[in-house]
């Protein structure tokens, strides 16, 4: 609790506020007046009427019972030589130590002093005033006196201290009134999500407007960077072997906890990889297998042929071939002379293959003039033919079947006659099969139909 005097009380050369001279015996009271800094009013010394060299104090009574007291007042003494000195007194007026002089300051102006270890509840501040007469008022306004500063002290946890990149770390501080973040918070709390390792300052304010700093500090761990190596794209029925690196430790969706795993997707498929590095950090990516389809290789062939014949075989479904015989077009002539079978591997546009084998039936063919004794055929005419031909036939029952090089069956009947015809003037140009069943054998004729 502060009091304040002046003395003398009256007069001229009295203290008063700037707008309460005539209660304090001023003689022009508006003359040499100072308007207040702000407010309605300011301390103001009549130096402009009274005597020359007439002085007049001012004092402030106030317990200063801590240490390192801070004054601020503003000042104004815009001409003249009148002029102020502060004194301190630490013994309730007995004594009184010189603090500071002012003379002019055309402009309020704000000094500022520590008034030093006081510790003494009868303190006086006295502010004694030198008058000049005839020039303007000396005036002071807005004066404080802070008490020394209790500095908060911080606690401040974290949880956690160390996270992995993504992670969020939260803080929580206590032992003030109000706080602020050097990330813009303001708030007794603090959740962020760094990339990086990072330093934090809070500033805490207490309800005497002192402060405190103190920083913070997460490190954060990098996430594993997952690199995979291997084949993206196979083909149906093949495998892909993947790699991983940039981590310790891995596991697959797919089944395996290891840095290498052989995959075998019918169709394209995605894989998801789980990893973890020496930090314990953990990352998650995933891999897709595209698969494409095997060729479907077919083959026109010939189902049989005789013996000493050639024929020909097309394969399609493919964009490039390999035969078995060393070909590598998509139409082969063989002329095989005994029953073989062949292969065929295919390769489609996308690099993908496929295979097939095809059986070539080989038959004796035999003519009449080849026949055995149990033959069934004992002539044919006419060979070639233009249409109709005549087979002449041992006796017993027979069965006829006539197929065309494919080795469809287009003709078939029964006779137990000794002679038989066969027409095949509906059917084009070119080679037929005539197969006699009888006296217990099978017998097959080549027949040659042209014009």
């Amino acid at each position: 609790m502060a009091n304040w005097s002046s003395n003398p009380t009256t007069g001229n050369n009295s203290w008063r506020r700037q707008d309460d001279g005539i209660a304090g015996n001023w003689n022009g009271t508006g003359s040499g007046i100072v308007s207040p800094l702000t407010g309605a009013g300011c301390a103001d010394f009549h130096s402009y009427f009274a005597p020359n060299g007439s002085k007049g104090s001012l004092d402030l009574y106030v317990n200063l019972s801590a240490i390192n007291y801070t004054l601020s007042f503003y000042y104004k003494n815009v001409s003249g030589s009148d002029s102020m000195v502060l004194f301190l007194s630490t013994d309730g007026g007995s004594t009184f130590a010189k603090k500071a002089g002012y003379t002019i300051n055309t402009n309020w102006t704000k000094h500022t002093m520590n008034l030093g270890a006081v510790n003494s509840s009868s303190c006086i501040l006295r502010f004694m005033a030198t008058s000049d007469y005839g020039n303007s008022d000396i005036a002071i306004d807005s004066l404080q006196i802070k008490s020394p500063c209790v500095t908060p002290t911080l606690m401040v946890v974290s949880s956690p201290s160390v996270i992995c990149s993504g992670d969020s770390v939260m803080y929580s501080v206590s032992g003030s009134n109000t706080y602020s973040w050097s990330t813009g918070t303001n708030s007794s709390t603090l959740s962020i999500k760094p990339t990086v390792s990072a330093t934090y300052t809070i500033t805490g304010s207490n309800g005497s407007g002192c402060t405190t700093t103190q920083t913070v500090s997460v490190l954060v761990n990098p996430n594993p960077t997952l690199t995979v190596s291997g084949a993206s794209v196979i083909c149906a029925g093949n495998q892909s072997s993947l790699t991983l690196s940039g981590a310790a430790s891995y596991s697959w969706n797919a089944g395996g906890s290891g840095s290498v795993v052989a995959v075998s997707p019918s169709v394209t498929s995605t894989y998801t990889i789980s990893s973890t590095n020496a930090q314990g950090c953990s990352d998650t990516q995933t891999i897709s297998i595209s698969v494409n389809p095997s060729p479907t290789i077919t083959v026109d062939s010939t189902s049989i042929i005789c013996a000493g014949s050639s024929t020909s075989f097309t394969a399609s479904g493919a964009t490039s071939y390999s035969w078995s015989t060393g070909d590598s077009t998509s139409v082969v002539v063989i002329s095989p002379t005994v029953t073989s079978t062949y292969t065929i591997l295919g390769t489609s546009a996308l690099g993908c293959t496929g295979s097939v084998t095809v059986n070539q039936v080989v038959s004796n063919c035999t003519g009449i003039d080849g026949h055995s004794a149990n033959t069934t055929v004992t002539n044919v005419f006419p060979n070639p033919t233009t249409g109709e031909v005549t087979l002449q036939l041992t006796a017993g029952a027979k069965k006829i079947d006539v197929c065309d090089l494919t080795g469809k069956v287009i003709l078939s009947d029964s006779t137990s006659k000794d002679k038989a015809h066969v027409d095949l003037s509906p059917f084009g140009n070119g080679i037929y099969f005539v197969k006699i069943y009888g006296n217990n054998a099978v017998e097959v004729i080549k027949i040659i139909k042209q014009k």
